[in-house]
C-alpha cells in the first residue's frame, strides 16, 4: 500500500498543471491584499472627473423646469457634495462626516433654493460648516448628544406618556429605543474615544448601531406576523453581529481588530487573522480545481497512458489499488490545504506585518448566546473541515 502511495504521489507532483493553478491562487491572494489595503478603509474620494461630470449635467438641466427639477436636485446636490470634501483631507473625520450627514443638510439647502425656508435651511447648512470647521468632532458628538436627549426627554414629557405609559402606541415604543440606541452610541463614543473615521473602533461602533436598528425592525415585525425560516437566520445574524460588535467597543479592543463577516459567520480579529481564518472559503474555487485535477485523471491517465497494465499485473488487488488513489488524493487535499494556509500566512504577513498575528479569535456561540474567544488555529483548523466533505464528495 505504501509503495503504491509513493508512486501515485510521486506522479501527481509532475503534473504542472497543479504548480500552475497554485501560482494563481497565490497570485490572487497578494491581488486581493493589494485591493485590500487601497480600498477597505477609504471613505469615498471625489476627483476632477467627478466635479467636471456633475457640472457637464447641470449644464444640461433647466431647475425652472419642473421636469428637470429632481435630476437638478440631483446633480446640484452631489457637486457641492464633492466640491465640500475635497477641502477636507481624504481619510478625515470631516469627511466621513459629509458623507453620512452632509448629503441631507446639503440637499435640505438646494431644494429650498427661492423659497421661504431658503434661509432656515442656509442657516442650518452653515452651522454644519462651522462644526467641521471647529477640528473638534468630540463638540460634534457632544452636539448629536444632546439633540438625541432632549428628544427622548420631550418624548417621556408627553402627554400621552404623562397620562398612562402602558397606552404608549407600538411607533412611539419603536421611536424611544431607537433614541435610546443612539444615545448609548454617542456615550460610547465620547467615552470610549471612538473618533468619526475609517478606524476598524468607528466601524464596529457603526455596524452595533445598525444591527441595533435591524432588530428593532424585526421585533416589530414579530407582533404583526410570525418570522420565516429566513427571517428568522437573518435576525440570528445581526443578533450575532450587535452582540461581537458590543463585546468590541465595551472591552476596548485594540483599533486592530476589525469584525469580519464571511460566510454568514461574523468574527473578530485582526486583518491578518481574518484573512488567514477565512482562507478555506476564500480559495475554495482554487482547492477544488486541484482536487478535480488530481481525482479526475488519476484512474483515466492509467488507461490513456496503457501503464494500468503495469499495475494490474503486479500482486496488487484492484480494490487495493483503488484505495491507494483515494487516500492519495485525501494526502495531496491535506497538502494544498497546508499550502494554501502558509501561502497567507506569507502574504498577510507581509501586507499587514506579522505582528499583526494573535493568538485568539473572538465569535459568537449560538448554543450558549454568549460571546466566546478561540485560538486562531482551532478556529482555522474547524474552518478547513467544515467545506471537507464538499471536497471529498
Amino acid at each position: 500500500m505504501n509503495k503504491l502511495i509513493k508512486n501515485e504521489l510521486t506522479k501527481i507532483f509532475h503534473k504542472k498543471a497543479i504548480y500552475i493553478v497554485l501560482a494563481i491562487t497565490i497570485a490572487f491572494m497578494i491581488l486581493n491584499a493589494v485591493m485590500t489595503k487601497v480600498f477597505e478603509n477609504s471613505i469615498i474620494s471625489y476627483g476632477n472627473d467627478d466635479v467636471e461630470f456633475y457640472k457637464e449635467q447641470l449644464s444640461l438641466l433647466d431647475k425652472n423646469n419642473p421636469a428637470d427639477k429632481d435630476m437638478y436636485i440631483m446633480f446640484k446636490t452631489d457637486l457641492e457634495v464633492a466640491e465640500l470634501s475635497r477641502k477636507y483631507d481624504e481619510n478625515s473625520w470631516q469627511r466621513y462626516i459629509i458623507s453620512e450627514e452632509g448629503n441631507d443638510v446639503i440637499q435640505y439647502m438646494v431644494e429650498t433654493e427661492n423659497t421661504a425656508k431658503y434661509e432656515e435651511a442656509k442657516k442650518e447648512y452653515d452651522h454644519f460648516i462651522e462644526k467641521l470647521n471647529s477640528g473638534n468632532w468630540k463638540a460634534f458628538a457632544q452636539e448629536q448628544l444632546d439633540e438625541v436627549n432632549a428628544q427622548i426627554k420631550e418624548m417621556e414629557e408627553s402627554k400621552i406618556l404623562e397620562k398612562n405609559p402602558t397606552t404608549q402606541n407600538g411607533n412611539e415604543q419603536q421611536i424611544i429605543q431607537r433614541l435610546n440606541d443612539q444615545k448609548q452610541e454617542l456615550e460610547w463614543r465620547l467615552e470610549k474615544d471612538i473618533a468619526y473615521g475609517i478606524s476598524n473602533k468607528n466601524q464596529i461602533l457603526d455596524q452595533w448601531i445598525l444591527g441595533k436598528q435591524q432588530l428593532i425592525g424585526y421585533e416589530e415585525q414579530e407582533k404583526e406576523k410570525p418570522l420565516t425560516y429566513n427571517e428568522k437566520y437573518e435576525k440570528k445574524n445581526i443578533e450575532e453581529l450587535v452582540a461581537l460588535s458590543e463585546y468590541a467597543i465595551i472591552n476596548d479592543t485594540e483599533d486592530k481588530i476589525k469584525l469580519s463577516e464571511f460566510n454568514n459567520r461574523y468574527n473578530l480579529a485582526s486583518s491578518a487573522d481574518s484573512d488567514l481564518i477565512d482562507s478555506f472559503y476564500i480559495y475554495t474555487i482554487f482547492i477544488t480545481i486541484v482536487m478535480v485535477i488530481i481525482a479526475g485523471t488519476i484512474v483515466s491517465e492509467e488507461f490513456n497512458k496503457g501503464t494500468i497494465k503495469l499495475l494490474l499485473v503486479r500482486p496488487y488487488k484492484r480494490i487495493k489499488i483503488l484505495f491507494a488513489k483515494f487516500i492519495t488524493c485525501l494526502i495531496v487535499l491535506a497538502i494544498v490545504y497546508a499550502v494554501v494556509v502558509l501561502a497567507q500566512f506569507v502574504v498577510g504577513g507581509c501586507f499587514n506585518g506579522f505582528s499583526d498575528y494573535t493568538s485568539k479569535v473572538v465569535i459568537y456561540n449560538f448554543n450558549t448566546n454568549t460571546v466566546d474567544e478561540i485560538g486562531t488555529f482551532k478556529y482555522l483548523l474547524l474552518s478547513g473541515v467544515s467545506i471537507l466533505p464538499e471536497l471529498i464528495l
